[in-house]
């Protein structure tokens, strides 16, 4: 059996996820919502510091909290410092996180425009000229990426790479 954890964005979050780690937990997720907890992604970052294998990721991220290219840079940072294996970005419309701020949830609509967005040719060339100057923009397999929408939450993997959900997903 392979179990994920989930965590609000807080000081003793990356702790936490090392001790889910000892534990034997496969993924850590951590909760996107700014108008009650910290940042996700400082989150995030201070627990790949404190951790070798289990894997990381916002769930759920949700589009409309920050500008693509503040998200993008990101989600690369992270890639970056523990590796692609160790990632995945669940999407969702923001419900709590919306809520709080007294706004109400993304439609569907707009989270699978916005997981297209992020999987589309011109956007993937526009960050590989940002993050591989000199380099060729997109690597050899991005013309084969899947894109699924599976019920409340879109994933964008690698091919081959098994998906991981928050629990309480439908």
């Amino acid at each position: 059996m392979k179990l994920s954890c989930a965590f609000a964005p807080g000081s003793e979050t990356p702790e936490h996820i090392r001790i889910a780690e000892s534990l034997g937990y496969e993924f850590a997720w951590v909760y996107d919502t700014p108008a009650l907890c910290a940042d996700v992604w400082v989150a995030l970052a201070r627990a790949a510091d404190r951790t070798t294998r289990i894997g990381l990721g916002p769930g759920v991220l949700i589009p409309s909290l920050r500008h693509p290219m503040v998200t993008a840079a990101a989600i690369a940072a992270l890639v970056a410092e523990v590796g692609e294996d160790r990632v995945a970005i669940g999407v969702g419309s923001g419900f709590t996180g919306r809520f709080t701020m007294g706004q109400r949830p993304l439609r569907w609509s707009a989270v699978g425009d916005y997981v297209d967005f992020y999987s589309s040719l011109e956007h993937a060339t526009n960050l590989g000229r940002l993050f591989r100057p000199g380099a060729e923009p997109l690597l050899p397999n991005w013309r084969h990426l899947p894109v699924g929408y599976h019920g409340r939450a879109g994933t964008v993997v690698v091919s081959g790479t098994p998906i991981l959900r928050p629990c309480g997903q439908a």
